[in-house]
């Protein structure tokens, strides 16, 4: 079955970045004050995805994104004083 879209479509993002950088962290529960900040180390991530924006605060990667409607999804916003390495896949 041939299917009504072909590779000539134009996507709406095309460039794929890779940015690790480093993620906040969080302490739950009563606790005296000195203790909250017991066994923590920084928590190093990395993030592949659609580039959609970026301005002087943040850098904006997209998961998916829709051909016909040129809308895109689960979009997480970056704050470039996190960001460590980044590098453009494509």
């Amino acid at each position: 079955m041939a299917s009504k879209y072909s590779l000539a479509h134009k996507w709406p993002f095309k460039s794929i970045v890779e940015v690790e950088w480093i993620d906040s962290l969080s302490s739950n529960g009563w606790r005296r004050p000195e203790d909250h900040h017991q066994n923590m180390e920084d928590t190093l991530c990395k993030s592949v995805g659609f580039f959609v924006k970026e301005d002087k605060k943040f850098l904006s990667l997209g998961q998916s994104q829709g051909l016909t409607t040129g809308n895109v999804a689960d979009v997480i916003h970056i704050p470039k004083f996190a960001i460590l390495k980044r590098r453009t896949l494509k």
